[in-house]
């Protein structure tokens, strides 16, 4: 054997590995469970799925059991009273109940903002904050868009979710 083809396949073996391991690496980052209850929820309530599986993303990493330093509970870091709110008494460690609820409060954002960035934002820093920056012209120049936030957590929020949603979008066509 010519040390040519033992450096070809020692190259090949190497593309090879570094192709296995990139799937994982993808798939880890950006998991692909609950997509039967993100479907349902999402078109009950309207909601683009790619957007549901890239805020559980963001919000929680798909760890179900993920509670927030805040008190937001599970996949999608609900609130419990904005649930309480939303849906009643429900146990938000349950998946598809935060699922259910985390599109059904996506929904109603989408009724009180027609920007994709402001729905975002207020998933991430609440609603009545939104209004207050649509009102501000340090945020918003025509009271319907956010140019940005003064919280710079919920900026980087927004472009996570964006960042996210681009390859979800790939996988929930």
């Amino acid at each position: 054997m010519s040390k040519k083809f033992f450096i070809m396949s020692y190259f090949f073996m190497l593309a090879f590995f570094i192709t296995f391991l990139s799937v994982f690496v993808f798939f880890d980052l950006y998991p692909q469970k609950y997509v039967s209850i993100i479907k349902k929820y999402a078109k009950e309530y309207d909601i683009s799925p790619a957007l549901v599986a890239s805020i559980i993303n963001v919000e929680s990493g798909y760890k179900k059991e993920a509670i927030s330093p805040v008190g937001a509970v599970g996949l999608m870091q609900i609130m419990p009273q904005t649930a309480k709110w939303i849906e009643g008494d429900v146990n938000l460690s349950d998946v598809n109940t935060n699922i259910k609820v985390g599109c059904k409060y996506l929904a109603y954002l989408k009724t009180q903002f027609s920007s994709f960035e402001c729905v975002i934002a207020s998933y991430n820093a609440g609603p009545n904050k939104v209004k207050i920056w649509l009102n501000d012209d340090n945020f918003s120049t025509d009271g319907i868009n956010l140019k940005t936030t003064p919280y710079k957590e919920t900026n980087e929020y927004i472009q996570k979710v964006k960042d996210n949603l681009k390859i979800y979008n790939l996988f929930y066509k």
